[in-house]
């Protein structure tokens, strides 16, 4: 949940990864934060209650909410690309200027060498920078 006027977002998981949000007070002094709060896969469990988390946002923003097939890709050599690399991609991408979404698409397809996906690929990016 964003709330504008006090410019911080509430924010709870289901057993997906930590949205990962880029914030600061400019876009140069930018860092991220993983959006990490307790829950279990969703539908897991009945009566599992799900906690929340809060993050107060800088003047620069921008939030990545994703599935985990965007980042768990299988490169050439038979590792895994891993979370911290994701997110290492994502800053650059915000640093350099581009658009997010197809930046990290091309990112993507650039680290398993393939444009086939083998796992869900979904990807979100909300821009919340003040005005």
């Amino acid at each position: 949940m964003y709330h504008r006027p006090q410019r911080k977002i509430t924010f709870a998981r289901g057993g997906h990864p930590p949205a990962v949000l880029i914030t600061g007070d400019s876009l140069e002094t930018a860092r991220p934060v993983e959006l990490k709060a307790p829950g279990l896969v969703i539908g897991s469990m009945s009566g599992v209650k799900f906690r929340n988390g809060e993050q107060a946002l800088g003047r620069y923003a921008r939030l990545y909410l994703f599935s985990d097939g965007v980042y768990e890709l299988n490169k050439p050599d038979g590792t895994m690309w891993q979370f911290p690399e994701f997110v290492e991609s994502i800053m650059d991408t915000t640093r350099l200027g581009k658009p997010p979404v197809q930046a990290v698409l091309e990112r993507a397809k650039e680290v398993q060498c393939n444009s086939y996906f083998d796992d869900d690929y979904s990807l979100l990016c909300l821009d919340l920078h003040a005005r």
